[in-house]
């Protein structure tokens, strides 16, 4: 069985080094990779670098990862994919940051990279839900010849939605199976967060049949309802029975991904560990009673 946890908030606290190796130790073997996300900034930090010196930061974080026994699982690409401003310069700027972790992703060896839509309203209600769409056709049409060139499939993550479930565009099963259809392409797939669907107002059981074989990877974490929490599974209102065992009905093989991270304290150093090894625990229980 897969399992992985995400990187970023445990690499800023212990550094690489101990970082990696606390989740190692816990009992995974995969990490969700989340730094080419978490490291982006409009015109500062990694992405402002030149591409060699960009590529050179995740050629070093892949020895990292190698040395502690474990693999990328996943990436998570930069967003929001289109600036609330609505800025051409910033929305060209994001554009190039998502290419570049692509490559990113291909160079940690990772199969996939997950990514967001372009939400031209930002997270108010969609006004216009056909331009929303072209605009994501364009933004995909871009990538997906970059996600090919690297052996890297993208996958598209379903948005949380707390108003009607199709305000947001990708919240809603039909929303994201629609974007996913529409590129008809082998490297565009889906990512599911059951988070994000369980704020929406969607059984996460449900969502996963409903995607079927489109499903390549997932963010996996809890909430109770009214919002994206990101909290240990059985900690919130998801059904995990349904869940899992939905998964098990489509054949899915990919990762078990973790993305609980805030129920780690992450400023405390001295319980970090325990709380990872314990999320690993909770993960597994579900899965190999369900799956």
């Amino acid at each position: 069985m897969k399992m992985s946890f995400v990187s970023s908030d445990i690499v800023k606290l212990f550094g690489e080094e101990k970082g990696y190796s606390i989740i190692k130790e816990s009992g995974f073997d995969y990490i969700d990779f989340g730094q080419p996300c978490s490291l982006y900034s409009y015109k500062s930090g990694l992405y402002s670098e030149s591409f060699d010196g960009f590529i050179s930061y995740f050629k070093t974080q892949k020895k990292y990862i190698e040395g502690a026994g474990l693999k990328a699982g996943q990436i998570h690409s930069p967003f929001p994919t289109y600036p609330e401003s609505g800025d051409k310069e910033e929305f060209d700027d994001m554009l190039r940051a998502l290419k570049w972790s692509v490559y990113a992703a291909s160079e940690v060896e990772s199969p996939y990279a997950v990514i967001h839509c372009a939400m031209r309203n930002g997270w108010r209600p969609d006004t216009d839900p056909e331009l929303t769409k072209k605009l994501n056709f364009e933004v995909f049409s871009i990538l997906i010849p970059e996600a090919e060139k690297c052996g890297v499939t993208l996958a598209l993550e379903n948005m949380p939605s707390q108003g009607k479930p199709t305000d947001i565009p990708t919240s809603a099963p039909e929303q994201l199976i629609e974007y996913i259809d529409m590129m008809n392409s082998p490297n565009f797939k889906a990512c599911f967060d059951t988070g994000h669907a369980n704020v929406s107002g969607f059984g996460c059981g449900d969502y996963v049949k409903a995607l079927g074989k489109r499903l390549v990877t997932l963010h996996i974490h809890d909430n109770d309802g009214t919002r994206d929490g990101h909290t240990c599974p059985t900690f919130g209102t998801v059904d995990w029975k349904d869940f899992f065992s939905s998964l098990s009905q489509i054949g899915y093989n990919g990762t078990l991904s973790l993305e609980s991270d805030n129920f780690s304290d992450r400023e405390n150093k001295l319980t970090y560990p325990v709380c990872v090894k314990f999320q690993h625990d909770i993960l597994d229980i579900l899965a190999r009673k369900y799956m």
